[in-house]
């Protein structure tokens, strides 16, 4: 946010952190649509990918192809294999909070879809934070709109992007 209004800058890419190159992930460009680097670690399908290339039936009674939630949701039940990714994941997660919060003195970063929402992550996430006792300390939130909140964001925008369209004068 900027001056009260969501900052989107000059080609719309602004808070698009999902795109953030991170270590260990593709460093081609993403594709619109392709999650990009720090995406491929911390969401959804980066976690799945994380967690079925340590997976083994000798580690965990979890599937191979458990959920996110499942996966966090054994990390609270002490599962070894789950804290592992649980702890990568809150890393990865922390360390670009806090590499953002360092550059633009961000105060609070809001987490949500059904992945950012659970309570692991977000415990994970600020255990993190505060391993780097630094003054810089941004508060962690879930998103008020929980699981949802990329969908009605993107229902937001469109409704936001054609009001202004309407308002425009025509040529």
């Amino acid at each position: 946010m900027l001056n009260g209004e969501l900052h989107r800058g000059s080609i719309w890419t602004a808070g698009e952190i999902g795109y953030m190159l991170v270590p260990g992930t593709n460093e081609a460009p993403a594709k619109r649509g392709e999650p990009g680097g720090l995406e491929a670690m911390v969401g959804g399908e980066g976690i799945k990918s994380l967690w079925k290339s340590r997976w083994s039936s000798d580690l965990t009674s979890l599937p191979r192809e458990a959920t996110p939630t499942q996966i966090f949701d054994h990390a609270l039940l002490s599962n070894p294999l789950a804290q592992e990714v649980l702890q990568l994941v809150a890393r990865t997660l922390g360390y670009a909070i806090y590499n953002i919060s360092l550059i633009l003195n961000s105060p609070l970063f809001v987490l949500g879809g059904s992945v950012g929402v659970h309570p692991a992550l977000g415990d994970a996430t600020r255990a993190v934070l505060h391993e780097r006792r630094e003054q810089v300390q941004p508060v962690l939130v879930r998103s008020g709109l929980g699981k949802d909140a990329q969908l009605i964001g993107a229902i937001f925008l469109a409704l936001q992007t054609a009001s202004r369209k309407e308002a425009l004068p025509s040529s």
